[in-house]
């Protein structure tokens, strides 16, 4: 029997909570066999998705930011909310831990990358990265920027020394 669009099926707690460790294929089978129905892919990752959200507790992009920001602050990491005149979100920034050893690690060289579109807000994604002594690159600070305009810019820009002060005087600005 094919599920039809309008029909949901109702997810105990139990396989909402193993269901995340899974992949869509398991997820697909079991939920095949244990409802008799007929899912398509995309069926199993939005239900995959639907039950992360209910795992967490969070039903919304808001909670979800406001959980990773409380993570990073407790870890010890850094995060800030850029806000324009009129209070309205500007730029969101965040610095792990471990990010902030591998700029003491391998200060030397520091790239700035833009990635367009890497969330459904389609924010552009500004990542400060370091090379290391192999040439990769591992960001060290990332920043989702509302608009990439020369005060958003600039605002990012000047987060970096404060962060990372140790090596302000031979860094740019």
């Amino acid at each position: 029997m094919l599920l039809p669009e309008n029909c949901r099926l109702e997810l105990n707690s139990t396989f909402s909570q193993t269901s995340t460790s899974l992949k869509v294929p398991e997820v697909k089978t079991i939920l095949e066999k244990e409802h008799d129905v007929c899912l398509s892919r995309q069926d199993v990752y939005n239900i995959k998705h639907r039950s992360l959200g209910m795992q967490g507790g969070h039903h919304n992009d808001t909670g979800k930011c406001c959980e990773i920001i409380e993570t990073l602050e407790l870890k010890g990491g850094a995060v800030c909310v850029g806000r324009d005149d009129c209070g309205g979100f500007k730029f969101l920034f965040l610095m792990a831990i471990p990010m902030r050893r591998f700029v003491e690690l391998y200060p030397e060289v520091l790239i700035l990358d833009v990635t367009y579109k890497t969330n459904m807000y389609l924010y552009p994604l500004l990542s400060a990265i370091v090379i290391d002594c192999e040439g990769h690159g591992i960001p060290v600070m990332h920043a989702f920027l509302k608009k990439e305009d020369r005060i958003s810019m600039e605002q990012y820009l000047k987060l970096f020394p404060q962060q990372y002060s140790f090596i302000a005087t031979s860094c740019f600005l």
